[in-house]
């Protein structure tokens, strides 16, 4: 810089000089050699005065217009291209990015030797990016400002949107320290997103004269562009992240609209639902609905997830193909800044294997292992279900059937061969039952039947059916087996104990009075 004003001064002087020679010259000319009349003597005093001034017009009047135009082209051309490093394609070496706004920044400024950028991470500020110009001895800015200089550079960094330190500033010499200037002038620009504070571009400068206004209008418009791609740079790396789990996940992700149209699925959505990408987006979520929910079911997680609360539940959905599966799904409501409802989220999660073990569980949990009936721990649930059922025009009737002796198959043929009495009975008076009916195994040799019917006549004739259908099986070793039957009917004043007492006593009575036979008391 010293250089060049040495140099704009030598070239000064040399030119003044050569007009000065040129206009001893002509005047010598004018006034010694060649004589004038009074009128064209005046024009060439005029054209000499003229002659000799015209440096010190152009130095002093066209220069300064001309370094302002100069400056003011030098501005638009860095805006230009400050402008252009973030057309399209940002996150394409987004580094590189930053560093050519930053260099282009400082390019754009003859004073600046260097620059930074320092973003506010963990109560410090940490320096994301250095550039110095043409490899000049700069400043060794820091790498952290730490907790213990972070309150104070905060403060100032509040008070304007730019701030000029120099070393002929006595109050300013922290700064001057902090960020080991050599030139002794530093320029900071906080950068804010959202009235937030989030970090400040730093510059050092050779000269002690503050910027202009427009050239400080350029610094900080290049700081929150610098501010805005790194936040955007850091939303599309949280997209990124959050797209990759999405793809990798191995729930059934979608996002509908307001009005339930896909607009997005995760590969796990295609796998479960057999439906490819194309043939889901713009369709409406309805599109996997089985048939197997009413539609008060529907109804119900609208109203929910309408109301901006999430909805967990169980679906049993239909595939591309017709094949039947369940989901355990959530639905989740995703509101905009004004909280108000854009889309909704579901994720899911196919269960039908677990349905499927289930049930078996359930089916091993509730029927007797050697008879496959029903057994004695879903006595609870089939009395309520029948006290529930019955009414004026049905009553509800149990019947206790037990094997005529049954502990002399045993001890004479073998538990083996008494296993299959047991079997071969159950397996013979299921056929015969209904199908609103329920046997159901009580213990041992003993077994249950639930049943409605409107009056004692009919059931005592559904329970001679019953004894005859026994009474007709035959076994190659044992023979013919019979069965004795005791029907009881619940009354109002009855209790489930008591209901079966009272077929128990009705069985024993046909077991006194013969066996093969039906008892009512």
């Amino acid at each position: 810089m010293k250089v060049k004003n040495m140099l704009l001064k030598t070239i000064f002087f040399k030119l003044l000089l050569i007009i000065g020679l040129i206009e001893f010259l002509l005047m010598s000319l004018f006034y010694f050699i060649v004589t004038l009349p009074p009128f064209m003597e005046a024009l060439a005093d005029v054209f000499l005065l003229a002659l000799l001034s015209t440096p010190f017009i152009y130095i002093f009047v066209l220069r300064p217009i001309e370094v302002v135009f100069i400056r003011q082209k030098k501005l638009e051309e860095s805006m230009l291209h400050l402008s252009n490093q973030f057309i399209d394609n940002i996150d394409y070496e987004f580094d590189k990015k930053i560093q050519s706004v930053l260099s282009v920044t400082a390019d754009a400024f003859e004073s600046i030797s260097c620059g930074a950028i320092y973003e506010v991470k963990d109560e410090t500020y940490q320096q994301y990016f250095h550039y110095v110009k043409d490899n000049s001895e700069s400043a060794l800015f820091p790498l952290k400002i730490g907790q213990s200089d972070f309150s104070y550079m905060n403060e100032i960094l509040l008070k304007k949107q730019s701030l000029f330190f120099c070393k002929n500033n006595v109050t300013d010499k922290k700064i001057i320290e902090l960020f080991k200037s050599n030139q002794g002038c530093i320029i900071i620009i906080p950068m804010f997103s959202k009235a937030k504070l989030e970090g400040f571009i730093c510059f050092e400068t050779y000269s002690t004269q503050e910027l202009h206004h427009d050239e400080i209008l350029i610094l900080i418009i290049a700081a929150q562009m610098i501010i805005n791609a790194m936040k955007r740079h850091e939303i599309d790396q949280q997209l990124k992240k959050f797209s990759n789990a999405l793809m990798q996940t191995g729930d059934a992700v979608s996002i509908t609209d307001r009005k339930g149209i896909i607009e997005y699925v995760n590969p796990a959505f295609e796998a479960l639902t057999k439906y490819s990408e194309n043939e889901l987006i713009g369709k409406k979520s309805s599109i996997m609905k089985s048939g197997m929910h009413e539609d008060i079911f529907y109804h119900e997680v609208w109203q929910t997830i309408v109301r901006g609360e999430p909805f967990h539940g169980e679906f049993i959905n239909k595939d591309k193909s017709g094949i039947l599966y369940y989901e355990d799904k959530t639905i989740t409501s995703i509101k905009n800044d004004e909280g108000e409802i854009t889309n909704y989220l579901s994720t899911g999660r196919d269960i039908t294997q677990r349905k499927a073990m289930e049930h078996v569980l359930r089916e091993l949990a509730a029927k007797d292992n050697l008879t496959k009936v029903f057994n004695r721990s879903q006595w609870d649930i089939f009395y309520n279900n029948f006290v529930d059922k019955k009414d004026m025009h049905c009553g509800f009737y149990l019947l206790l059937y037990d094997i005529d002796n049954f502990k002399k198959i045993n001890d004479t043929f073998g538990h083996q061969q008494g296993d299959v009495v047991l079997k071969e009975i159950a397996s013979r008076v299921q056929e015969a039952i209904r199908p609103e009916d329920i046997l159901l195994r009580w213990g041992g040799e003993e077994f249950i039947i639930m049943t409605l019917f409107e009056n004692d006549e009919k059931a005592l004739s559904f329970s001679e059916r019953i004894r005859e259908v026994v009474s007709s099986c035959r076994f190659d070793e044992i023979g013919h087996v019979s069965v004795s039957i005791g029907i009881a009917r619940h009354d109002e004043w009855m209790d489930k104990d008591t209901l079966v007492e009272k077929a128990d006593q009705a069985m024993y009575q046909a077991k006194k009075e013969g066996k093969n036979r039906v008892k009512f008391l």
